[in-house]
């Protein structure tokens, strides 16, 4: 059995209290670049966007997320604020799950909870039809600020599906349970990002 000693460590099942620029610009960059492909533009114009490819913050109705007010998602669930729908004990439970809209790539780069007593242990995520590793974020309540960055963005593209499920070892009730979120970035069309900033 052949040994890999150039093995860089398990990027997406480690989270970091430091924001990993070069490689979140990086990612941005070469996501714009397939966005211009995607969309035949030839203009990319950053956050304020009148015409050509944009880029915002990515937010709750940009990912419709579960059990909030109606988004922009083909009438999947959405969302004005970040959080999660109640969560069975010691079970893994969908939080997200929608086909991206047509319109976007998303970028993200980390995850952050504003819940004053978190209770979540685990994600789960899925995209662009692969299930990737299990990401412990137990780590991420003792930092200073209440986010952690992943140490390898996840770049979902247009049209593809894209889920995460949660895990508590407690159960949680109310809408929302926890008030957990993402953090990165939506590039896409103007029509859709004015409509989702």
């Amino acid at each position: 059995m052949s040994q890999n000693n150039n093995y860089p460590g398990p990027y997406l099942t480690r989270i970091s209290h430091k924001s990993p620029d070069a490689l979140i610009q990086e990612s941005v960059s070469r996501t714009i670049q397939a966005a211009m492909q995607k969309f035949d533009e030839k203009l990319f114009e950053g956050p304020w966007t009148t015409g050509g490819l944009g880029i915002v913050s990515i937010n709750p109705r940009n990912i419709a997320a579960t059990n909030q007010a109606t988004g922009l998602q083909g009438g999947v669930a959405g969302s004005g604020a970040w959080g999660v729908t109640a969560v069975t004990a010691s079970t893994w439970t969908q939080w997200i799950n929608l086909s991206i809209d047509d319109r976007i790539f998303l970028v993200v780069t980390g995850i952050m909870t504003r819940s004053p007593a978190p209770n979540i242990t685990a994600i789960k995520p899925y995209a662009n039809g692969q299930d990737l590793p299990q990401v412990s974020i137990e780590e991420m309540y003792t930092f200073e600020e209440s986010k952690a960055y992943f140490t390898e963005p996840i770049i979902i593209s247009p049209g593809n599906i894209f889920r995460i499920d949660v895990l508590s070892p407690v159960t949680l009730a109310g809408i929302p349970s926890e008030q957990i979120g993402l953090m990165g970035y939506t590039i896409g069309k103007r029509a859709y990002l004015i409509n989702t900033a």
